[in-house]
């Protein structure tokens, strides 16, 4: 409930039915009911579309980029992770649609700060030692290193892995064009 408005049922909103039910009674639910929620706040792409049944199918324990950002930030702030005593390292591809403003990537560059960029065609670091070297002796005396790694793929619209259409064109494209080849 937002404050000073009224109390909102959006049960109705879910388009699993089953995803109604109540969760203490039937807890392998919380998946669906999980998924449910991140498309209704537009983490994911909506329940009903190609993307979305494609996205579960084949990785059925994806995440979108906020909830990882959140939970990650939960856990390591546990363990003293700051903003102001973590420099965080990167590998993920430069690809331009890594780069857009939900992006995990960018979601947590936004909250950690400064970024130690490692490569990252198809996700894999190729700073090698000397890199790694400079890198840790970029963080803060008694600071935390946390490192963002890992290949990316698309979804079209249509629920073809492998690729997805880009800003301005009329045709898909691979993404990863390095993984997918």
């Amino acid at each position: 409930q937002q404050l000073g408005a009224e109390t909102e049922d959006l049960l109705d909103t879910f388009s699993d039915i089953a995803t109604q039910q109540d969760l203490r009674s039937s807890p392998w639910m919380a998946v669906t009911a999980q998924r449910e929620v991140f498309s209704f706040m537009t983490w994911s792409p909506p329940a009903e579309s190609p993307v979305y049944q494609t996205m579960h199918k084949y990785f059925p324990d994806a995440l979108p980029g906020s909830a990882v950002h959140r939970r990650a930030r939960q856990i390591l702030g546990r363990y003293g992770f700051r903003p102001g005593n973590t420099l965080m390292g990167t590998s993920v591809c430069p690809d331009e649609i890594n780069n857009e403003s939900m992006d995990l990537g960018v979601v947590m560059q936004e909250y950690w700060g400064d970024v130690f960029p490692m490569g990252g065609i198809s996700g894999a670091p190729f700073v090698g030692t000397t890199g790694f070297k400079a890198f840790s002796s970029h963080v803060s005396e008694q600071g935390n290193i946390l490192i963002m790694f890992g290949p990316h793929v698309g979804i079209s619209e249509d629920g073809e892995i492998g690729s997805c259409r880009r800003h301005g064109q009329s045709k898909c494209s691979t993404a990863c064009g390095a993984v997918i080849g």
